[in-house]
């Protein structure tokens, strides 16, 4: 992939993230960009672990947009744990 798709992925992520400070009153395509965060995740976690193998400058873009959206992952990938108690 070239240079200027990568940098482009890194900007429909961030801008993902923000979206879900916006209202889709305001600006309907909002609801659209948050949905597309798992996605996201995903192609970003694709291009760090290309970037880290071939140990490239670039791989700053895919953490720095897995690093802001912490808080996205863990709403993905969230699992329930078993409950403590067992029933009689």
């Amino acid at each position: 992939m070239t240079k200027k798709l990568h940098i482009l992925i890194f900007i429909i992520t961030i801008l993902a993230y923000l979206s879900v400070y916006v209202s889709p009153a305001i600006f309907w395509p909002a609801g659209f960009f948050s949905l597309a965060i798992p996605i996201l995740l995903i192609i970003n976690t694709l291009l760090l672990v290309e970037y880290a193998v071939h140990k490239h400058r670039l791989a700053v873009f895919p953490l720095l947009a897995l690093g802001l959206g912490y808080r996205y992952i863990a709403v993905s990938v969230a699992s329930s744990s078993p409950s403590l108690t067992t029933a009689s």
